[in-house]
């Protein structure tokens, strides 16, 4: 396998988050085929503010992975779930 780097710009809703979750879904033809779960302060500076912010994730993709188009969903939830 190799690594992917997925860099997301997003806005942020709420103010000063301090915790949180990013979670990641990766989608081939339009099924979902990898969840992955991580800490939002580890991906981005905390607390975050309300507005613009950048993400940046690096996942390992396994060496079974067929070569096409891959669609990707992302979701930062602050510790409250906002």
């Amino acid at each position: 396998g190799s690594p992917a780097t997925f860099t997301v710009s997003a806005d942020s809703s709420v103010d000063a988050v301090t915790a949180g979750t990013v979670e990641m879904t990766i989608m081939f033809g339009g099924v979902d085929i990898y969840t992955n779960s991580e800490d939002l302060c580890a991906k981005t500076t905390c607390p975050m503010q309300k507005g613009p912010v950048t993400i940046t994730l690096v996942e390992d993709l396994p060496p079974i992975a067929p070569p096409g188009t891959y669609g990707m969903r992302l979701e930062g939830h602050g510790a409250q779930k906002e």
